[in-house]
């Protein structure tokens, strides 16, 4: 405790704050179970069934939709093949001699 003053006087209070004996063995209980069926993939006498993840599939629209965005990429392709090579051109060294004059 502290007087008017200030000064500590060096008494300290601890105190524990835990959870009531209930609550506490049944959260081991659930964490030995949780801990055999990591090592074993049983849970003792409770073996839950794990869901498995299911994804919905794609409906007829949305593949209609990749179909058309895949051929509207597609009809780009020889612009980019086209670029591509022109990009090479650009750093060849060699480039300027289809300019000269034969």
């Amino acid at each position: 405790m502290s007087t008017g003053g200030g000064a500590p006087t060096g008494d300290t209070a601890i105190r524990y704050q835990s959870e009531m004996p209930e609550v506490m063995a049944r959260k081991l209980g659930l964490m030995d179970q949780a801990v055999n069926l990591a090592k074993t993939g049983q849970a003792g006498s409770y073996n839950p069934t794990l869901p498995t993840q299911q994804v919905a599939g794609f409906d007829d629209q949305q593949k209609q939709a990749f179909n058309l965005a895949s051929q509207g990429v597609g009809s780009y392709q020889p612009f980019m093949q086209n670029a591509s090579y022109l990009a090479n051109k650009a750093v060849d060294p060699n480039a300027y001699k289809d300019f000269l004059n034969p």
